[in-house]
């Protein structure tokens, strides 16, 4: 009876986790409605990049609570205790008497009944933990889905930045090569026409003075 008490304690607990689970899986799903619908605008901001991410750990993190649920060897527990009792029950009337056997087959239907309602609780919630893991697929792909298109607008966006930095950077190089031929024309130009066109000066020249 010590590991039925056992395991029953693992189901309660088991049955609390699926339900906190499916709580905080709604939940997900409806920020990662609200996420979804965000994403359709042309701007993204880092608390929503955030927002993602801390919905991805939410994920991992129900991910290890329905996995310690799906457990083979729990699911077998209930059919080993099962053959066990009909074993004690077979052996118990080989050498027992009428009211014995009696009084003994009463109490086995109970411990069987009991045992077959075990049973029942935890194929229910390892059914439960099931549907919860096809639910995270579906969460973490239309999760993966909103991080891709994120990745790519941001990839887009930085994409337009170097764009109009190389036409700046054009523009730029384009500027100093036009100032630099009108330099290549006009400094040479002007010097040469000051040569052969000297510029009057506006002060008198200075009186000569003649030594005796």
């Amino acid at each position: 009876m010590f590991p039925l008490i056992h395991s029953a304690h693992d189901l309660d607990d088991a049955e609390t986790k699926q339900r906190k689970t499916e709580i905080w899986l709604r939940e997900h799903a409806e920020t990662t409605l609200m996420q979804r619908q965000t994403s359709r605008r042309k701007t993204f901001t880092e608390d929503e990049h955030a927002d993602l991410d801390a919905i991805n750990r939410d994920l991992a993190s129900c991910q290890r609570r329905i996995l310690w649920i799906v457990s083979l060897a729990r699911r077998g527990l209930s059919e080993s205790f099962q053959e066990a009792s009909e074993l004690f029950f077979q052996t118990f009337c080989e050498s027992s008497t009428d009211a014995k056997k009696t009084r003994m087959l009463m109490l086995h239907r109970s411990v069987m009944s009991r045992l077959g309602f075990h049973k029942r609780r935890w194929a229910g919630a390892v059914a439960g933990a099931e549907n919860t893991m096809h639910r995270l697929e579906i969460q973490r792909t239309v999760l993966h889905s909103l991080m891709t298109q994120n990745d790519s607008r941001l990839n887009l966006r930085m994409a337009r930045e170097q764009k109009k930095l190389a036409q700046t950077a054009k523009r730029d190089s384009d500027a100093v090569r036009g100032l630099t031929l009108l330099g290549l024309i006009f400094i040479p130009g002007s010097y040469i026409a000051k040569l052969y066109y000297p510029i009057p000066s506006p002060y008198p020249p200075p009186p000569l003075f003649i030594a005796i």
